[in-house]
């Protein structure tokens, strides 16, 4: 049931941002997917198994849940961030980065919940603490390499 329900959850997340309006290029959107994927699951690696601070279940059924979080969830939902903020205002940086945030805990609960992973040195403080670093991150990069592709003359520049 857990791996039916994270594969709704990617699937519906893949399928918002698959018809959302873009802010970003193709290129760029590609681009920051797998820098977004390749940060989430460094972090996410050293917090389970360097740190000790979160365990994940070893169960086939389970981590194959916790693989769709980490490698497609996470990733798909800082790139609706960067899409949805991109050119905005500050107010709706702040209303999307909570709402974004606010889903990332519903995912982390659900997966508590379904015992998924398991915090031992860890707290929901921690992960919305985590969560703003990655939103912050992922605007910090999405603005840097929209500049950088926009010198280079890439692609054309933004309106």
């Amino acid at each position: 049931m857990e791996v039916v329900i994270f594969l709704i959850l990617t699937w519906f997340f893949a399928a918002y941002f698959l018809f959302q309006k873009k802010s970003l290029s193709l290129l760029e959107n590609f681009f920051l997917f797998f820098f977004f994927f390749f940060i989430n699951k460094n972090v996410l690696t050293m917090l389970s198994l360097n740190l000790k601070m979160i365990e994940y279940s070893r169960e086939p059924h389970l981590f194959i849940s916790f693989w769709f979080q980490r490698t497609i969830i996470g990733p798909i939902l800082l790139l609706i961030f960067v899409n949805k903020i991109m050119d905005k205002p500050f107010l709706t940086k702040i209303g999307w980065g909570l709402i974004i945030s606010a889903v990332w805990l519903l995912l982390d609960a659900l997966g508590i919940e379904f015992n998924i992973i398991t915090y031992t040195d860890w707290s929901f403080g921690r992960s919305l603490l985590l969560s703003a670093i990655y939103l912050t991150t992922a605007f910090v990069i999405a603005s840097a390499y929209r500049y950088l592709i926009e010198r280079e003359k890439v692609v054309k520049e933004s309106p």
